[in-house]
């Protein structure tokens, strides 16, 4: 269906047959030029392959941010990362980014959309019925699902740059931090009961985060040497 051609010294163009055009009968050919090795070329010649034979492969003059976004949750999120994971980067992506920017073709992207969608989300980004802008931390986080999947449509060769490399995101306010006292934690484990117990003992005396506490299996713990294992969590934002 496809075959590759050597263009220069760290050049080739792969060639892909989309199948006979319904109306004129021809052949139609999908031409895309591969920087690097001949690896990676026949990499995305296979790709091209399985997305004409699956009937997914969109012309990347046509593909939307919307359908870039949902591939990439496909393709990576359900494969790669916690079903928790997946959950909070389906809301980022569903509730907030496409709603504002899903409409837009890959191809028209360019940095001012994304400065002007996270200017909105920290003025007026709640979507919970509640006036008012998110939070920067978690517009920071909007900003990197974004970063991703631009990187993902630059590795995939669908667009040349990524139009988020430019923007900064916004820095979170470092909040100022009180601890409890040994009292107030006394006081919180006496009210507490059953696994909520264990999972409060654990957050105080180990300084766990609750989705690393939430990620942890029986094998991640060394009764043994009394060590628990923790887990890095897989949203890094």
């Amino acid at each position: 269906m496809g075959h590759i051609r050597k263009q220069g010294k760290n050049s080739y163009q792969v060639v892909v047959s989309e199948g006979r055009d319904p109306v004129t009968g021809k052949y139609k050919y999908i031409y895309k030029t591969v920087k690097g090795n001949k690896t990676d070329a026949k990499k995305v010649m296979h790709q091209l392959e399985y997305e004409i034979e699956n009937g997914t492969y969109i012309e990347p003059s046509k593909l939307s941010l919307a359908e870039l976004l949902n591939k990439w949750y496909k393709d990576y999120c359900e494969i790669n990362l916690a079903e928790s994971t997946q959950e909070y980067y389906d809301i980022i992506i569903n509730t907030h980014i496409i709603p504002l920017l899903g409409s837009i073709n890959l191809s028209d992207l360019k940095p001012m959309h994304i400065q002007s969608y996270l200017s909105k989300k920290l003025k007026n980004g709640r979507m919970d019925g509640k006036k008012g802008g998110l939070s920067k931390k978690s517009v920071k986080r909007h900003y990197t699902v974004l970063n991703q999947v631009l990187k993902y449509a630059v590795k995939l060769q669908i667009i040349d740059t990524n139009p988020a490399d430019p923007i900064s995101p916004p820095s979170p306010d470092k909040p100022e931090i009180q601890a409890m006292t040994q009292k107030e934690v006394n006081i919180l484990l006496e009210a507490a009961d059953g696994w909520l117990y264990d999972f409060l003992y654990l957050a105080v005396f180990t300084g766990m985060r609750r989705g690393e506490l939430l990620a942890l299996r029986w094998k991640d713990v060394d009764f043994k040497n009394k060590k628990i294992h923790v887990r890095p969590l897989a949203l890094h934002c």
